[in-house]
């Protein structure tokens, strides 16, 4: 089997970044009015500036795809050569359509020659997934050399929309306290961008490059109800009742991303099962991994997790590395606009890199290990 590497890394921000006191400038009010828990929703994410690819008169100023495109010619002008890729894999929870596919969209801008393709849609595991496809191809000598994409454009959906939370996960706080707490737990988190990596089954003559040594996820969905939603509706029975079912009652409301956060703290112990099931089929000796990249939604999820592995002994709470406070939460791209900076910025040969991604939509989980050379 070939050996695959990662030579190129590049990222795509929108506009200029918006400090937390700008927020609302950019993604309105609800019901004309600020936000009360803004405050408490922005301690509990540690997130300062985060970038949208919005105008402050909500206009949309960069497509999910064209963000895509600007990453991957961002590659070209950093020097790796795209002329020859014969795979694309592209992936996002925020398409800019249901049809065509994103991974046809972003093709078909890019302009370039035939090629393979793969769209992955979901939630932020969906960018090791992609990865994975690419990284199974190369070895496999199906491929030998591809790009690998991963973006979000979330910020139009919530500008000034309003929506409710069922009142059946109404039943700790009032109604008003848990439904702006769903509501501004993920607005005052999320951020637009994109990324690009490109594989190949040789290493750059010059510089640094990233071998792959594996990449592994995991669906725990059969042991979950639904966390994160998006056009869905959650029942009383913890069903989830899908938009082609609601009739006259579909509206734009229904396609914003929301979470339902008490669910999401019993993902920690299947987090952290997956580690150790990493840890055990793959021989890894914890030691040797200098820096984890987590993909965390929020400094809160980050402490919970390392509560969780100190308890259980998993000894990979030291040496992260997260941009999470100064790019926020771009969901599928978050890991590789980390794992960027990272490289153009500390990384240093033989060390090995441990990425870590959660999916609390329905509690899938991914990894990837990486050592550079």
């Amino acid at each position: 089997m070939n050996k695959v590497y990662i030579n190129c890394l590049s990222s795509f921000l929108p506009n200029e970044s918006v400090d937390n006191e700008h927020i609302e400038d950019f993604l309105g009010y609800i019901e004309g009015k600020k936000s009360r828990i803004k405050s408490i929703v922005l301690k509990r994410n540690g997130i300062k500036h985060r970038y949208y690819a919005l105008n402050e008169e909500g206009a949309v100023t960069h497509r999910n795809s064209g963000m895509v495109v600007e990453a991957i010619k961002k590659l070209s002008s950093l020097g790796g050569c795209i002329e020859d890729i014969d795979t694309l894999c592209c992936a996002t929870t925020t398409p800019d359509q249901l049809v065509p596919s994103h991974a046809s969209m972003v093709h078909g801008q890019l302009k370039c020659h035939p090629v393979e393709i793969f769209s992955f849609s979901g939630v932020c595991l969906t960018s090791l997934q992609a990865l994975k496809t690419l990284f199974n191809a190369i070895r496999l000598n199906e491929s030998h050399k591809g790009i690998c994409t991963a973006s979000e454009l979330i910020s139009p959906t919530f500008r000034a929309v309003n929506y409710e939370v069922p009142e059946a996960v109404c039943d700790e706080l009032s109604n008003t306290q848990y439904m702006e707490f769903e509501r501004d737990f993920l607005r005052f988190m999320l951020s637009d961008g994109a990324a690009a990596l490109l594989l190949s089954d040789r290493p750059n003559e010059a510089g640094l490059s990233l071998k792959i040594e594996w990449v592994k996820t995991k669906s725990y969905a059969n042991e979950t109800s639904t966390c994160m939603r998006m056009g869905g509706e959650l029942l009383p029975n913890g069903e989830l009742k899908g938009w082609k079912e609601f009739g006259d009652r579909l509206n734009i409301g229904n396609f914003l991303l929301c979470q339902d956060f008490k669910i999401l703290m019993n993902g920690m112990k299947y987090w952290v099962d997956f580690i150790e099931e990493c840890i055990q089929e793959y021989a890894m000796d914890v030691h040797e991994i200098k820096t984890v990249i987590p993909h965390i939604s929020s400094a809160f999820i980050g402490d919970e997790l390392k509560k969780e592995m100190q308890s259980r002994n998993v000894e990979l709470w030291d040496n992260w590395f997260t941009n999470l406070s100064e790019v926020g939460n771009i969901g599928s791209a978050s890991i590789f606009v980390a794992l960027d900076e990272y490289m153009a910025t500390r990384a240093q040969k033989g060390e090995k890199i441990l990425l870590l991604v959660p999916e609390s939509a329905r509690f899938s989980y991914g990894a990837a290990l990486l050592t550079v050379v």
